[in-house]
């Protein structure tokens, strides 16, 4: 997409669906925080995004200790923020179990995301990393826009391309080696695609963001973008403080 700009950036566009449709690309975006980017990168991430809906997960503590997006509304960015708490101290819990237990916050996420599918403009959603909540979201996003189980967890995997190179652009306190980082397995959102269950009004909010979202079928010659399913899968055999110019939308655990 873009470059040395932002670590884990994705394009969800031209992920297939069990009914032989296909995610837009451009529509739904992911990638680790962007809010602390110098002039020059968030100069280059605009001028190759334009306009776009940042969904923020960061908690404030997050947001203080790392910085906020006021730089990339100033450009013409909207921030949104919607932060999810999915870390319990003292709390002992496999990441299954946790991600069990945050699925309340990730669908309020899931639906703020598509709230913002108008057809104007992207939807970027980023926690810190860009690997847990927003890898789980993520899952939970495609596995409601009618994405196959196993496809949308292989998504929930990707994230760990932030483990290689791309560390280098991560926020300062993740860039050190130093700085634990481990990385996430297809199987631990099994159980969140299982368990979720959309509320008539989010199967409402969908069907209206529908048009912008999906497309019938790959352009000619495009390849579509289909994953192998994950080994071990269960899944196998299925098809802060807010800066000026956002909106924040309160989780609920």
């Amino acid at each position: 997409m873009t470059a040395a700009v932002v670590a884990n950036l994705r394009d969800l566009g031209g992920t297939s669906t069990i009914r032989s449709g296909r995610v837009r690309d451009g529509v739904v975006l992911r990638s680790a925080a962007p809010a602390h980017l110098p002039p020059d990168r968030a100069d280059q991430l605009v001028a190759a995004l334009g306009p776009v809906d940042y969904v923020d997960l960061r908690t404030d503590r997050e947001v203080e200790r790392d910085g906020g997006a006021e730089g990339l509304v100033e450009r013409g960015w909207s921030w949104h923020r919607v932060p999810v708490h999915d870390a319990e101290p003292g709390l002992r819990e496999t990441v299954s179990d946790r991600n069990l237990r945050t699925l309340p916050q990730y669908s309020v996420a899931a639906r703020a995301v598509v709230d913002l599918i108008r057809g104007c403009r992207p939807v970027l959603l980023a926690c810190s990393v860009g690997k847990d909540r927003t890898g789980a979201v993520v899952a939970l996003l495609l596995h409601r826009f009618g994405v196959a189980a196993h496809v949308a967890a292989a998504e929930y995997e990707a994230g760990n391309a932030v483990l290689g190179a791309e560390r280098a652009l991560l926020p300062p306190r993740w860039r050190d080696n130093s700085s634990p980082l481990r990385a996430v397995r297809a199987t631990e959102i099994d159980a969140v695609l299982r368990a979720d269950r959309m509320s008539p009004a989010d199967r409402a909010a969908l069907d209206r963001a529908r048009p912008f979202l999906l497309t019938p079928e790959a352009p000619p010659g495009a390849a579509r973008k289909t994953l192998p399913p994950t080994k071990g899968s269960r899944h196998d055999n299925l098809s802060s403080k807010p800066g000026p110019g956002h909106r924040q939308t309160r989780s609920e655990a």
